[in-house]
């Protein structure tokens, strides 16, 4: 049976905490790391590359610049950077040839069009 606990104005108990609280927060944490973060921070990258709005810079600031909407509980670890890495190549087609500065070789044309059709496509839908 799947429900939510049962609120009472006092405090939670540390046995609350421990046994339900913590471990859904440390999944919660998990998935962010694993999938929203490296997502979000290729975003980033890739459409500052494509629209020419980003200055020249290292890797990891770019990297850096989206963990610091996290707050403190997030930091940039060789796993985050390579996960980035991997959504840069598989998503947008862009492969690192250096990352200070940072500058992409593109794989193909399709790598502008995936992301055109990411940034534009959602906006017409909106405006329409």
């Amino acid at each position: 049976m799947n429900s939510f606990l049962k609120n009472y104005p006092e405090d939670i108990r540390d046995e609350d905490l421990e046994l339900h609280l913590n471990p859904h927060l440390y999944k919660f944490q998990d998935y962010l790391r694993a999938e929203i973060i490296p997502e979000m921070c290729a975003y980033w990258i890739a459409s500052g590359y494509f629209d020419s709005s980003l200055f020249e810079d290292n890797y990891d600031i770019f990297i850096r610049d989206v963990l610091a909407m996290f707050g403190d509980d997030y930091k940039l670890t060789d796993k985050l950077r390579n996960n980035v890495t991997k959504v840069l190549k598989d998503k947008y087609n862009l492969i690192i040839k250096s990352i200070d500065p940072l500058d992409f070789e593109r794989r193909s044309w399709w790598g502008i069009l995936n992301l055109e059709m990411t940034l534009i496509l959602p906006m017409k839908t909106l405006k329409n």
